[in-house]
């Protein structure tokens, strides 16, 4: 993660989120963004702290569940696949918080999507392999005046 862009203070308003297949097979997953369930994904998450540390407030992403393809139906259509070495690159926006002086921490995490052992299997053997472990970058934080 890197600082894609930021506001009139200089602080970042949006992280570039880069995602790299450092492994030796090709994997299938979400589009950077996505942090839905049941896909997951990568998503921002970031907290707000009062100058005072006596208050602060979380965010991230969220979105609707309604009835939704199969898990190996979004891994045929929707997700993306990596073949080792490739990347894929977003912008997200950072939640600043609130506009009181504080502390904004910031990070990025993966979720792995919400599979069963069994759709983990049938995913395998249509030749889709998703990545299952949660990842997060370092917190970094900025302060809000």
């Amino acid at each position: 993660m890197e600082v894609g862009t930021t506001n009139d203070d200089g602080n970042p308003s949006a992280l570039l989120v880069t995602m790299k297949n450092v492994g030796s097979v090709t994997v299938t997953m979400p589009m950077l963004g996505s942090g839905c369930y049941p896909d997951n994904g990568v998503e921002i998450e970031s907290f707000w702290i009062s100058a005072d540390e006596q208050s602060g407030s979380g965010g991230g992403g969220g979105c609707g569940i309604t009835d939704q393809p199969s898990l190996k139906e979004k891994a045929r259509s929707v997700w993306i696949r990596l073949r080792p070495g490739e990347h894929m690159t977003t912008m997200l926006r950072v939640a600043a918080g609130r506009k009181e002086a504080g502390r904004v921490e910031y990070w990025v995490k993966y979720t792995p999507p919400a599979a069963t052992p069994k759709e983990v299997e049938e995913l395998l053997q249509c030749g889709y392999t998703i990545p299952t472990e949660k990842l997060e970058t370092d917190h970094r934080s900025f302060d809000t005046h």
